[in-house]
């Protein structure tokens, strides 16, 4: 564009001075410093997809127009169009960030988040070798801008088809992995819909937040250092010009691309391995990124003109070694806030233009004579000494960890009221009264826990939570597609998806994974039950908020119950255990048998590993975790485990108390429907349904109906004793004419006592006492 001898002279050249060369490369980054603070507000009210592709296509359209723009204004008209260009990719880093916070679990966190700025340093080898080609092509200068809009446009259909806010909007994920994802970020139900307040007072007083804006100022500095002025130093001091030579200028780029994947690999392994926390790795990548350059620097400021290949050497390493940021510090923003990533990408991607712009005027005031090497190193010495120091500020008050203010409900206000409510519904034959908030809050769990319990919370406890209510889950949902008299391969399909969604072991291995880092969080209530929602749903059957208000009732106080009546920590593994088991048994399957026995082992050799201590721990944090619950459910009250005021009760006086206690994790509605059908077997001969087979009348008399509450009350009104003493009057089942009959059979002429009846149905006579014989007279 200015050097038609090193392009196709058969384009216009410009002769434009030093100055106006100075305004256009600037120009960008005045409309890019003001777009990133509201990049940040843009991607929370309209979410990052259409952020990221109203930027993408502005900038293909600025692109496409600069050739016909510098023909008809000039630079003045190419400074405007950087200008507006810088405008709309000053959104891209906060819409970055937002997008990785939504969609990488937190151990993946460091992989992608490197992966996605290397892009960056891959997009600027490429420009620097294939802008020079098409250059001196038959498009010169001019096919630069034409070939970057074409491939703006084409990356916008891409995002169009492929891009997505988060996972549940997304057409070309698994469930499987839509699941994995979900779980691994700890929100609530409504997250990706809603609008989370920003707490900015929170966010400016934040002593990790603002560590963090001065480690990135330094960051920023330093590598407008390294980029910038070594270049002018080599050319100045050591009399070469590395901007002339393709392959010196893309160095640096190369070594920073190839060094981040260096980085990346080595963050890894240690977070694999639980070697270091992940705050640990951040700070120590960081120091590598910021100290080792330092020294690179004060080595460079000692060269002369015969070292030029060490020059380059050490100029290379020192980019190189830079992009250790990325991990470092550059993705922290994530890690102190996923739900606000990219308001902070937007506070410290500002505050760090700034220092873009001081760089050069320090620089230049310090530079009077670009040949003296002594006043280069005052320079370099001081950016040394800014890498050192702000590396130590972040070394000391820096974390990875989640701060306070990433709450969802943070200005909520502490004090949460609880409502008392009370709704009753029928599931299969037992109703369930519920009682208070459906869903109490995350901090609502975990300040009753520290006020009633003052036990720890163990997120080790994670995989044990989801594990038993999801297997409670499945219990409850088989019986209602048998009440609504389901078609068998349709339910057989639904159970086996949930338990393959529920056990699938990328899940597994997440929750145990992700529970042992220093920075694990036990799951909120509010997050357990979005999860199981999650789960739940992953097949043929839908539920809306009504019958998963219902079914998380129902699985979280048969799980408490069990854990009430347990006594040891090894009572839980033995309560899980049954739990799987028991799923097994539902229509049982070759493959779900084996992704059963694999999650037992699994668990198994999870619990091995914690000890003794962590054991407990994980037992009473389990227990501590349902304490919030006080729902009634009417089967526990008429098995007589469970109070009317929602406690629990030792019913040690009933005979079938032990029976479910000695296997605590069965599948407690089959063992109460088995033990209901076994009572009606072994029923007494004096029970109501052996009443017709004891009286006696001629067969073609015509009788009404006669109910058999009411005759039970009769007979105690005339007699003043009862019948059937163990007949529940409030617990009567009749049948489906709304009472039972009683057929009387005439009497058998052969048999001499008159006061003797014979039944048909034993075949066996069965003597009546004369008060009986007298009340039928009288009913007839």
């Amino acid at each position: 564009m200015t050097n038609a001898d090193s392009t196709n002279p058969d384009f216009p050249e410009y002769d434009w001075s030093a100055a106006e060369k100075s305004y256009i490369i600037s120009s960008f980054f005045w409309g890019y410093i003001f777009t990133q603070f509201l990049g940040g507000y843009l991607c929370k009210l309209f979410g990052v997809k259409r952020v990221m592709l109203w930027a993408t296509f502005s900038s293909g359209v600025c692109s496409a127009v600069t050739p016909p723009m510098i023909y008809w204004g000039g630079w003045g008209a190419y400074c405007g169009i950087r200008v507006i260009m810088g405008c709309a990719q000053g959104v891209i880093f906060p819409s970055m960030h937002q997008h990785l916070a939504r969609w990488s679990p937190p151990e993946e966190r460091n992989r992608l988040g490197a992966l996605s700025y290397t892009g960056i340093e891959c997009g600027n080898v490429l420009s620097m070798f294939v802008s020079g080609m098409i250059a001196r092509s038959p498009m010169g200068w001019p096919g630069i801008s034409y070939i970057s809009a074409v491939v703006a446009f084409a990356c916008c259909i891409l995002w169009i088809v492929f891009g997505a806010n988060n996972v549940t909007e997304s057409r070309f994920i698994g469930q499987a992995e839509k699941h994995y994802i979900n779980s691994s970020l700890q929100h609530g139900s409504n997250y990706h819909k809603a609008i989370i307040p920003i707490p900015w007072r929170a966010i400016w007083t934040s002593v990790p937040f603002l560590a963090l804006v001065v480690t990135r100022c330094a960051a920023i500095y330093g590598l407008s250092t390294l980029q910038a002025e070594i270049p002018a130093y080599m050319n100045g001091v050591l009399q070469m010009d590395i901007k002339e030579n393709a392959l010196f200028s893309a160095l640096p780029f190369v070594a920073s691309w190839a060094l981040s994947y260096v980085y990346l690999i080595a963050a890894d392994i240690l977070l694999a391995k639980n070697w270091l926390s992940l705050t640990a790795i951040r700070k120590t990548m960081n120091s590598f990124a910021f100290w080792l350059p330092a020294a690179t620097l004060i080595g460079i400021g000692f060269l002369d003109v015969d070292q030029k290949t060490l020059a380059i050497v050490l100029m290379t390493l020192s980019v190189g070694f830079s992009s250790g940021t990325t991990i470092g510090s550059a993705i922290n923003t994530i890690d102190l806030s996923a739900n606000h990533a990219s308001i902070l990408m937007g506070i410290v991607n500002t505050v760090t233009c700034v220092m873009s712009v001081i760089t050069p005027l320090i620089a230049g005031v310090i530079v009077t004579d670009k040949t003296d090497r002594s006043q280069w190193q005052i320079v370099f010495i001081i950016t040394s000494v800014i890498f050192i120091v702000f590396n130590c500020i972040y070394v000391a008050f820096g974390t990875a960890k989640s701060q306070p203010w990433n709450a969802e409900d943070f200005l909520l206000g502490p004090h949460l009221e609880l409502t008392k409510s009370e709704s009753t519904t029928k599931e299969r034959g037992f109703t369930a009264n519920i009682r208070g908030p459906q869903l109490p809050t995350a901090e609502a769990v975990f300040k009753r826990l520290q006020m009633s319990t003052q036990r720890a919370s163990n997120p080790r406890a994670n995989v044990f939570l989801l594990v038993n209510l999801g297997c409670e889950a499945l219990f409850v949902i088989d019986q209602r597609l048998k009440a609504q008299e389901i078609a068998l391969d349709k339910s057989v399909q639904v159970i086996h998806d949930v338990t393959s969604v529920l056990l699938e072991p990328k899940f597994m291995e997440s929750l145990i994974n992700g529970s042992v880092h220093s920075n694990a969080q036990l799951l909120t209530a509010e997050h357990c039950k979005f999860m199981l929602n999650d789960i739940a749903t992953c097949s043929l059957m839908r539920l809306d908020e009504t019958s998963m208000d219902k079914l998380w009732n129902l699985m979280t106080m048969v799980y408490k119950w069990q854990l009430f009546v347990s006594r040891h920590q090894h009572n839980l593994l033995d309560i899980t255990f049954r739990h799987l088991d028991a799923v097994n048994k539902m229509y049982p399957d070759a493959k779900r048998h084996m992704l059963i026995d694999f999650s037992k082992n699994t668990l198994l050799d999870f619990w091995n590993s914690c000890g003794e201590e962590q054991q407990l721990s994980i037992y009473r944090t389990n227990k501590a975790w349902l304490e919030c619950f006080n729902t009634k459910i009417s089967l526990l009250i008429r098995l007589g485990f469970q109070a009317m005021d929602g406690s629990f009760i030792n019913a040690l006086d009933q005979s079938h108390y032990l029976d479910y206690v000695k296997c605590i994790g069965d599948n407690i509605y089959t063992k109460s429907s088995e033990q209901q059908k076994e009572r009606e077997r072994d029923r007494e001969p004096n029970r109501i349904d052996q009443l017709a087979a004891q009286l006696n009348i001629n067969q073609g008399e015509d009788l009404q109906p006669i109910d058999a509450v009411q005759f039970q009350k009769q007979f105690e009104q005339t007699f003043s004793h009862t019948l059937f003493p163990e007949l529940d009057n409030n617990q009567a089942q009749p049948n489906a004419s709304g009472c039972e009959f009683v057929q009387l059979l005439a009497s058998d002429p052969g048999n001499p006592n008159p006061n003797e009846l014979v039944t048909t149905a034993s075949g066996n006579a069965t003597g009546l006492n004369q008060q009986l014989l007298d009340l039928y007279s009288k009913i007839n």
